[in-house]
């Protein structure tokens, strides 16, 4: 199976955004960076498990994944 590139788009993006968040910002202590370093891992282990049976363009696997980033998104400000 071929992965979705909208989809795959906007998981690099999450990923990105959120190691450049930390990367930014100088004050960010090891505690911080575990946090961090936690959500990113429930974030990738959430979009790959098999709760969201696949992600093809119309089902609800992507519909799940989408509604899950917009959440992260909005969480983080943008």
């Amino acid at each position: 199976m071929r992965p979705s590139y909208p989809f795959l788009t906007a998981f690099i993006a999450l990923l990105v955004v959120s190691f450049s968040t930390v990367a930014e910002d100088s004050d960010t202590t090891k505690a911080d960076s575990t946090e961090i370093l936690k959500r990113v891992t429930y974030d990738i282990k959430y979009l790959a498990s098999d709760e969201l049976g696949g992600r093809k363009p119309g089902t609800e696997g992507i519909e799940k994944a989408a509604k899950h980033i917009e959440e992260v998104f909005k969480a983080i400000g943008l």
